[in-house]
């Protein structure tokens, strides 16, 4: 039955892809025509096809933590285009300094930092596709350990992160 579930919203969103892609074509065709109206939509940026939801169970075009190392526990998730990009954002209280593995089920950069508002040095640049089951393992660049201590993240529309 989750299955199913899963399989439809994968199709969902394979769609909806589909359909900003031609919108985006539509716009341009009617612009080249001098034809689109000024209140047209724009379209910044579409990232190309992820998996539907990765090994670790992080939907396409995500970013995901989890209270557990191993993927494990409570799951916080933000996909890209639900939320402002390129913008910093603090962390729920649910998930606000608990994080101990994540996973960046994108193609663009991630970007997480020790405080909100992010305050060099401790900010960090996730390259798209990267997973970390146990963030004991990752320091910032104060030398402090990045679990349970990630309090904002950034979803960039690009392959580099907004510096504060």
């Amino acid at each position: 039955m989750t299955s199913d579930i899963g399989r439809k919203l994968g199709a969902m969103r394979k769609i909806l892809i589909a359909m900003m892609v031609l919108a985006t074509a539509a716009v341009t065709t009617a612009g080249s025509a001098s034809a689109a109206t000024t209140n047209a939509p724009t379209v910044t940026s579409i990232q190309p096809v992820t998996p539907d939801v990765d090994s670790a169970g992080c939907a396409a075009h995500s970013f995901c933590l989890w209270v557990n190392s191993g993927y494990s526990g409570t799951k916080f998730t933000v996909t890209f285009g639900t939320v402002s990009s390129d913008t910093w954002r603090p962390l729920g209280s649910g998930i606000n300094d608990k994080a101990s593995s994540l996973d960046s089920n994108r193609v663009f950069a991630t970007g997480i930092a020790k405080n909100f508002p992010p305050s060099p040095p401790d900010v960090l640049c996730l390259q798209g596709g990267t997973r970390i089951s146990d963030l004991r393992t990752l320091r910032w660049p104060d030398g402090t350990s990045v679990n349970d201590s990630i309090s904002s993240f950034e979803l960039s529309s690009s392959s580099s992160c907004t510096v504060p």
